[in-house]
Order: C-alpha cells, then sequence, then structure tokens
C-alpha cells in the first residue's frame, strides 16, 4: 500500500490503470485453491504445539510493534489475515482486524458487526462452541489485498483469479481449517464465545483513536512459520497512509464490478483517502442519459459491504476526480 504503483505490482498489474480491471477478473472469474502437504507449505519448517506456546514466547517471541506510540494499549500487529470459516456453509473467509497482543498465548481482535469474520463468531456463539480461526502473518499479497476489499467470494479465490494460479493451501495443526501455505506465519487458535475482554485504544485508520471497547478473545494452540519468517507490517494512520491507498484501490476495483452492469455510461469509480477511504467517492460519467446519474448515485449507495459512504458525488468526464478540489468546487 506505499503507493498506487507498488499496489498494481503486487495484483499483477501493468499500472496503476490496470487495478480496477484486475479486481473485475477477481470477482467474475474466480480460481478455486489446491490442497498441498505439509512437506511442501513453507509456513510448516517449524511447528510449536501445546505447552511449547508459552514456553518458546509464543506470540511475544516475533517483534509485534507499538505502531502509535502514545495512544495504543499494546503492541499491535497492524497487517493481519485472519483465516474463518462460515459454520453452516463452511465457506472461508480472509479478514483484516487489528490484533492486540494481551500474552504469549492471548489475543485480543476487534471485529465489528458486520464484518464476515464477526458474522462466523455470532454462528458458533449461537451453536455453544468457540470458533476456530487463525491468523496469518505475510501471506501471498494478493490474498493481503484481498482481506481489506470487500467481496461477494472467499477470498482464496479471489486471489487465486488474481495470480493466475489457484492459491496452495495446507491443513493446519490444531484446528479443522485450510490456511496458505506459502505465508511466513500461522498463529492458530480458537475465539472463545463466552466471554468478551476489553480491547483497545488503538490509532486507527481515520486519523482518530479507536475506542476501548469489549471485543474478541483469541487463545492460541499453535504457531508455524518458516525458519527465518518476515513480519509484514503497514502503516495506519492519519490518511494519506498505507491502509487508505489499500482500501482506495481496492474498493474502486469493487463498485467498478458492481455498477458496470447496471450505469451504462461508467467511466471509473473514485474513492478520496480522506477518511481513510471509506467515507467518499466520486463516480465519473461519459455522456450520461436522463436520470443515469442518480441511478448511478443509488447503487452505489446500496451496493452489499459498503453502508459506510457519507458522500456520493457523480461528475462528468471533463472533471478530473483524482482532484478533490475540482469536484467540489461549485464552479466546474
Amino acid at each position: 500500500g506505499a503507493s498506487p504503483t507498488v499496489y498494481a505490482a503486487a495484483i499483477g498489474a501493468d499500472s496503476p490503470a490496470g487495478i480496477a480491471d484486475k479486481w473485475a477478473l477477481a470477482q467474475s472469474s474466480p480460481v478455486e485453491p489446491r490442497e498441498v502437504d505439509a512437506a511442501d507449505a513453507p509456513v510448516k519448517e517449524v511447528k510449536i504445539l501445546g505447552d511449547d506456546v508459552v514456553s518458546s514466547g509464543g506470540v511475544d517471541a516475533f517483534p509485534v510493534t507499538v505502531t502509535n506510540p502514545g495512544s495504543d494499549a499494546s503492541a499491535y500487529f497492524s497487517a493481519p489475515v485472519w483465516i474463518t470459516k462460515d459454520p453452516e456453509t463452511g465457506v472461508y473467509n480472509a479478514g483484516t482486524y487489528r490484533v492486540m497482543v494481551k500474552a504469549a498465548d492471548r489475543l485480543g481482535i476487534s471485529m465489528l458487526s458486520g464484518q464476515d469474520g464477526r458474522a462466523h463468531w455470532e454462528k458458533a456463539r449461537a451453536a455453544g462452541r468457540p470458533l476456530e480461526a487463525v491468523l496469518i502473518l505475510s501471506p501471498p499479497p494478493a490474498l493481503s489485498l484481498c482481506s481489506v476489499n470487500k467481496l461477494d467470494i472467499s477470498e482464496y479465490n479471489a486471489a487465486g483469479a488474481i495470480n493466475g494460479a489457484p492459491l496452495e493451501l495446507v491443513k493446519a495443526e490444531t484446528v479443522d481449517l485450510l490456511i496458505p501455505a506459502a505465508a511466513e506465519i500461522a498463529i492458530e487458535g480458537r475465539f472463545r464465545t463466552d466471554i468478551l475482554e476489553r480491547e483497545g485504544p488503538f490509532g486507527e485508520f481515520g486519523g482518530y483513536v479507536g475506542a476501548q471497547d469489549y471485543q474478541l478473545v483469541f487463545e492460541v494452540t499453535a504457531i508455524t512459520h518458516r525458519k527465518s519468517p518476515v513480519l509484514q507490517a503497514f502503516i495506519s494512520e492519519m490518511p494519506p497512509s498505507e491502509s487508505s491507498c489499500m482500501r482506495k484501490a481496492g474498493f474502486e476495483g469493487f463498485h467498478m464490478a458492481e455498477l458496470r452492469p447496471k450505469v451504462p455510461n461508467l467511466k471509473k469509480v473514485t474513492y478520496f483517502e480522506m477518511g481513510g477511504s471509506a467515507q467518499s467517492l466520486a463516480i465519473t460519467l461519459h455522456e450520461p442519459g436522463p436520470g443515469e446519474a442518480w441511478e448511478a448515485l443509488r447503487a452505489a449507495a446500496s451496493a452489499r459491504n459498503m453502508p459506510v459512504n457519507k458522500w456520493i458525488i457523480a461528475v462528468d468526464d471533463d472533471i478530473d476526480a483524482e482532484d478533490l478540489d475540482s469536484v467540489l468546487d461549485r464552479k466546474s
């Protein structure tokens, strides 16, 4: 998320102009993952199980940083990918939810209502059992970018389409989940559904401190990793930052795929990094027909998984939508 050019390289596009097409392909032509043996999975090179989790240092053995000194309650994993499975359908989800280090074998997670991982947790709680999950750190780039996007399909399948080849998965050691075989680090365990604990505060992507609240508790049962693992993080603070860049590119791709069948003269969708690319967007139209701008605005406002936008603006294509001053200038 360092820049649109870096993002394009991570997603396999020749330039930032090709990002939206890549996301459209990911959603229209998903590629099923394939399972590989543990012997062929780099994430299985080192295995820490049972009592060794705590005696080895567990989560504390990794150099987890304090992302926002002065506001964060603890060290946080800022680029986490949580793997869960719908308890009813078995469909996998990969989602990015902040991770607070509480102990060598215990983590606090902010997972909010409306997020797919939280829906899985609610179903497990209704069934009276914990939710199995795996925290993946530093997976293949396509999966990280899928994890922070809003998709109507499993992130595993979308990542395969982006890569042009099935994502390779391997069985976890202590939970019934398949995880990315090429990841650097995998932390296995279960979300408790009988208790919540205080989590936060944390300096969040919008430039404000996310409040402390009662949130989910994750108990670690195993850790596997490469022999010399690389711990990835990204900067999530006052926009523009890496997290707002990642949201901008991913959300633009999602909305382009959503609106193309509904808006005949759609040219592009532009998210603005103010508000962390989660509050405002512009829809660029080329010679729209009567009422088409209003239809585009309604379609964007009602898109699944995107209820957060406060400002949705339609403009003609003689306006440079990347230039917020031009979009908001009443004389334009």
